[in-house]
């Protein structure tokens, strides 16, 4: 890296491609123009301030941060590492001046030379501090290796232009950094002077220099004709090898090797311009140049980047208003200098530039010329590097200004009237109205009027039937409340996810309401439930829990009026958060429900819609935020940015701003975060925009705690730790407990971070009471950050009592999940979801949501988890499919779901690795994701079934289906004249013998020899009544059917012939027989609700189980229950169960192997794993 830096520094006239057109070069203008026409406020012509350093022009903090900038170009300057030039000096020498590199300038300065041409150490360090930009930084184009000004045209630029700017020190780099050759001690100086962006630091000093650019390049003097220079010229080339590698372009006249770098002349300068745009020949040499450097300025790489480093701050002060002004009171930061122009002229920053993202700057260095082939990389790293710390700078000085933007977040409210009902209404409308009427932009900290320089809130909803109601915005729902006062349903609820400005629109619709004629009452629904929990007793005498916090919170006058306004029914109660409540959130959502909304007042909640009781809001109308449109984002980008800079962020709206992990949509549709997202653009300039959620709530929780000035890296860990404690204990209302418990977790004070928060200088931070001590954030999403952090760096503890699926950890686990691994290790840990030895993260996490049964407020966290976020939607689907089911069976249900589906995920192969009991699996599920078409699917409803090892046969209709059981092949439809009511297979494999029979409606039996596709034969009236059921002996040989006229038959299975018959067998119709395994008993069960065993051949009755299932299959260890809407399949022995599409009629066993035959038509073919 440092070789790549000496390279650059050395010469930098060589370039081994061709130049490209002045033309496609960013052109050189007056800075104060732009800055004038951003601003769009009168100012006096530009005077430079020459008597006054900055420490006197700009605040001593202001001064003192932007100061810290340019600690490393103080202390390279005190180690000598670079030399200063005396401005006085240069000035005193000859008009035919030639500039003296380092060696010989330091030379002059030991023989005592008065001023002398350097300033000391000392000297340079300390006019650094000074901030005035007194010290001037030369950026020009080498014009050949060695010397940089051969006939003296930029000494003579130059001099002219410090007789008229206030430069009292010079950094040129040929007189400044030691030059080729350089000695051992001397290389170690110049390395140290390109370590650690010393150099960049002059160029885009705030304070401290000026930058001075000179970019034109003199006409080629004609010594200079057909000569390029050979650079780090291979020790193993002679001459010979030289010109055969270059008499290709053209005739050489002479070649000197001895000098460094090497000299080739060719006979004309078209011959060495071939030569150069060809670049060097492999093997012979680094680089080729020819030996006056012709490059424009604004081809060169590291001319490239001076410029880019000296126009950053620019650009950035029309985003830094209040910094500018203050900063405007310095000289310019840059001057351009020519031989045309008698006076220096302040470059300007052009309208298009103010937009332009550092991809642009960065696209601009690679298309130059350099030197050295490592140049290039080094410096876009460089620059990057430096615009990224530029702006963390520039946000933190923001707290040492003294503005209108960092007055603090308390209103002034004016004192309550000593008595009068209407001069109590009239002062609780007049403090609605400062708290509301501007919300502070969380970023800078201006005031924005509410109704006109905010976001403007889309609203959308349908009332209590589920017609849609006229509601689009802050005033129509203020109408639409206002209408309710006579309504029979006038409670409302307003539902939408974090930051999407829920109490935004309260503030806006506060202001509309205030010349209404309700009385709008706010209740912060963290503050009622801290109340609540400090005060039980006062909430369970009160009439509801709304008088009880109003009496304890308000005075007895200003408690008076509210309550006379809710007893007349002319009160707009507004419950914002329900959210918010923590652990007594389930408490006051029944509390409204069952006592607030019964008592007719128009109410309006707000609550994000994860976790929220859908049940007990039945009754209300429901309104939730609209998202906002592409055209709405533009439109409001537009009365915060330049036209320009608005269109440069539409393509990060549209394309890389993170998705919002439930709707799927940029996050910026909510009106909150596109605020955020603004303010954010404005701060970063032309730097990256932050991709994901959690990174947008680190930039901006940095540039609002920056407002505050500079938080202490331990006051940090302590503020986190602070949120990390109330978030716990799931608390909106941070209190001075949660602080002292941070303090003591981190084992260090907590007096320094409580002063700043009482002074009102954290402005997260918003304090709502100084003692004792209560706070809370901005917004609870930064509180869940924080919390989210906590646990990711490892400083948060346990989480007892921590319940999987809580709504209250949502959004921190959802953003921490998305940060990956140093979260989800630990938040595993901690909340104690360790699974098998071995099982990653996110493993671990799906298997415990899925074990909880897929709480529906942390779906997104399961598929984020599972590292598929947009199988979100599928997930979703697939909850709300089987909810009924999820619900009643739990944990139990979702494995066994997750197989049965038709195709495959990321998150539902996690979903199946979770089982808590045995699975069954569906071998013909369907290949779509209609769960209701299986392969096997027949025009009529499956009431019969049977399977062996190798055959699946069902019965639909009147006909008798034999499948493969293996490739789930249709080998024969065996058609009859009635309906097939029982089929039942038999296999002999040793035999290669394959049996099946079939009992009808009609009362006929079949039986069919499968392996020659052939009927057997057949029996007409074998019963008088319906077969329900038939089944072979364990050899093959007998068939026992029976049916609704209560008998049970045995028959010979060859040519059904009756061998035995048992009348009345049952009292009820029987409907199901089979042999037992040695065949010698023949089990039935019948609609009479009995079980009753048989011996096979006299059929005497063995024994009988009343009020038993009448299903012999249970014998198979296989139950089946039918439900509402669907059928379940329960194995008895070891749990696990099949959830069909559609009720179940019969089923069939051959263990591991399963048939069902259901309603719809489908056969389902499963095994049991």
């Amino acid at each position: 890296m440092v070789n790549a830096s000496v390279q650059a520094f050395t010469p930098r006239g060589p370039s081994s491609s061709r130049s490209s057109s002045s033309p496609d070069a960013l052109s050189v203008r007056n800075m104060h123009r732009a800055i004038l026409k951003a601003d769009n406020s009168p100012r006096q012509p530009m005077i430079f301030r020459t008597s006054t350093d900055g420490c006197t022009l700009l605040p001593p903090k202001l001064h003192q941060a932007l100061t810290e900038l340019d600690k490393i170009v103080i202390d390279v300057l005190l180690r000598g590492a670079i030399r200063l030039l005396c401005v006085k000096w240069l000035l005193m020498q000859p008009d035919n001046f030639k500039m003296l590199n380092r060696q010989a300038l330091e030379l002059l300065e030991l023989s005592g030379a008065s001023p002398s041409p350097l300033l000391s150490c000392e000297e340079a360090a300390a006019l650094v501090r000074r901030g005035d930009r007194s010290i001037g930084t030369l950026t020009y184009g080498w014009l050949m290796s060695g010397d940089p000004d051969p006939a003296g045209s930029r000494i003579r630029v130059l001099r002219r232009a410090l007789k008229r700017l206030n430069i009292k020190a010079l950094f040129w780099d040929f007189g400044s950094l030691y030059q080729a050759p350089r000695t051992q001690e001397q290389k170690v100086s110049f390395e140290i002077a390109l370590k650690g962006g010393a150099m960049n630091q002059l160029y885009a000093s705030i304070l401290a220099t000026t930058v001075l650019q000179i970019e034109e390049i003199p006409p080629r003097p004609v010594e200079f004709d057909g000569v390029v220079c050979l650079f780090e010229l291979s020790s193993s080339v002679d001459e010979t090898m030289v010109r055969a590698a270059l008499d290709r372009f053209g005739p050489i006249d002479s070649c000197d090797l001895r000098r460094d770098p090497a000299i080739v002349r060719f006979a004309s300068h078209a011959s060495a311009v071939a030569a150069k745009d060809a670049g060097a020949p492999p093997g012979l040499c680094m680089g080729l140049d020819t030996q006056y450097n012709e490059t424009p300025y604004f081809s060169r790489g590291w001319c490239c980047c001076e410029d880019s480093l000296s126009r950053e701050l620019m650009k950035r002060l029309t985003a830094y208003p209040a910094l500018r002004v203050h900063l405007d009171k310095l000289q310019p930061k840059a001057f351009a200098l020519s031989s045309d122009a008698e006076d220096a002229r302040p470059i300007e920053v052009k309208e298009s530039e103010l937009e332009a993202s550092a991809d642009v700057a960065v696209e601009r260095i690679k298309k130059s010329k350099f030197t050295s082939k490592g140049d290039k990389d080094k410096v876009i790293s460089l620059y990057e590097e430096y615009a990224r710390n530029t702006v963390g700078a520039l946000t933190r000085t923001l707290g040492s200004l003294e503005l209108e933007s960092t007055e603090g977040t308390q209103v002034a409210l004016p004192p309550m009237p000593a008595a009068g009902m209407a001069a109590m209404r009239a002062w609780h409308l007049e403090c609605l109205r400062l708290q509301h009427a501007f919300i502070p932009d969380a970023l800078s900290g201006f005031r924005l009027n509410t109704l006109t320089q905010c976001v403007p809130i889309g609203v959308e909803g349908h009332d209590a039937d589920g017609k849609p109601l006229a509601v689009r915005d802050a005033r129509s729902l203020c109408v639409l409340l206002q209408g309710l006062h006579a309504s029979a349903s006038p409670c409302a609820l307003l539902t939408a996810g974090p930051a999407a400005g829920k109490t935004w629109l309260m503030s806006q619709l506060i202001m509309h309401s205030i010349d209404g004629d309700l009385l709008p009452i706010l209740v912060e629904v963290q503050r009622l439930q801290k109340e609540l929990a400090e005060h039980e007793a006062a909430f369970a005498a009160a009439p509801d829990w709304v008088d009880a916090y109003l009496r304890l919170t308000c005075a007895p006058d200003h408690y008076g009026l509210l309550r006379a306004a809710m007893d007349a029914r002319r009160a707009l109660l507004l419950l914002d958060g329900l959210d918010e409540a923590g652990r007594e959130r389930a408490r006051i959502e029944a509390h409204v429900a069952t006592v607030l909304a019964p008592r007719k007042l128009v109410l309006l909640c707000t609550s994000r819609p994860t976790g929220l009781d859908e049940a007990l809001f039945q009754g209300f109308h429901r309104l939730k935020l609209a998202p906002l449109s592409d055209a709405q984002q533009a439109a409001f980008l537009a009365t915060r940015l330049t036209p320009t800079r608005a269109g440069a962020l539409v393509p990060y709206l549209r394309d890389r701003v993170p998705l919002d992990a439930e709707t799927r949509l940029r996050v910026t549709c909510n009106p909150l975060m596109l605020s955020m997202v603004t303010s954010i653009a404005v701060l970063r300039a032309d730097i990256a925009m932050p991709t994901r959620t959690a990174e947008l709530y680190d930039v901006a929780a940095r540039a609002m705690l920056a407002r505050g000035g500079a938080l202490p890296e331990a006051d940090m860990a302590l503020l986190q730790a602070t949120f990390f404690e109330a978030h716990a204990a799931q608390q909106r209302v941070i209190t001075a407990a949660h602080l002292d418990a941070a303090a003591r977790q981190l084992g260090c004070g907590a007096e320094a971070l409580r002063a700043r928060v009482l002074q009102d200088r954290l402005p997260l931070l918003r304090v709502l009471q100084e003692a004792p001590l209560q706070m809370q954030a901005f917004h609870l999403s930064f509180q869940e950050f924080y919390a989210m952090r906590a646990l990711a760096d490892g400083s948060g503890r346990a989480l007892a009592n921590f319940r999987v699926g809580d709504p209250w950890w949502t959004n921190a686990v959802l953003m921490g999940v998305q940060e990956g691994d140093a979260f989800g290790e630990r938040f595993v840990e901690a909340a104690g979801l360790g699974g098998a030895m071995g099982e990653g993260w996110r493993a671990c996490l799906v298997t415990a949501l899925a074990h909880a049964g897929l709480p529906s407020a942390w779906l997104p966290i399961v598929a984020e988890a599972a590292g598929a976020p947009a199988e979100y939607p599928r997930l979703k689907r697939f909850v709300g499919r089987y909810r009924d089911v999820v619900q009643r069976e739990g944990g139990k249900a979702v494995a066994q779901l997750a197989l049965q589906q038709p195709q495959t995920s990321v998150v539902l192969d996690l979903l199946q690795r979770a089982p808590l009991q045995r699975l069954v699996v569906w071998r013909n599920k369907p290949l779509t994701d209609d769960p209701c078409v299986a392969t096997f699917a027949h025009k009529g409803r499956v009431s019969a079934v049977a399977v062996s090892s190798t055959r699946i046969v069902g019965g639909a209709g009147k006909a008798v289906y034999v499948y493969n059981a293996d490739s789930e092949e249709l080998l024969k439809q065996l058609e009859g004249t009635s309906d097939v009511k029982s089929v039942a297979v038999f296999e002999d494999e040793q035999r290669g013998l394959i049996l099946i029979t079939a009992g009808y409606e009609d009362g006929t039996i079949k039986v069919w020899d499968l392996g020659k596709l052939e009927l057997l034969s057949e029996k007409t009236n074998a019963h008088s009544g319906c077969i329900n059921s038939v089944a072979f002996s364990p050899d093959g040989t007998k068939i026992v059917s029976g049916s609704n006229d209560t008998t049970i038959k045995v028959w010979d299975s060859d040519k059904l012939e009756m061998l035995n018959e048992k009348t009345n067998a049952h009292k009820g119709r029987v409907v199901s027989v089979a042999f037992s395994r040695d065949g010698t008993k023949i089990v039935s069960g019948s609609t009479d609700r009995t079980i009753k065993v048989w011996d096979a051949d006299s059929f005497n009755l063995l024994d009988s189980r009343p009020d038993e299932a009448t299903f012999s299959n249970e014998a198979e260890g296989v139950a089946r229950e039918f439900e509402m809407g669907g059928s379940t399949i329960r194995l008895k022995d070891k749990g696990g169960a099949f959830y069909a599409p559609s009720p179940i009629l019969c089923v069939a066993v051959s263990w591991p192997r399963i048939a069902a035959g259901a309603q719809s038509g489908e056969l389902y073919h499963l095994e049991v794993m």
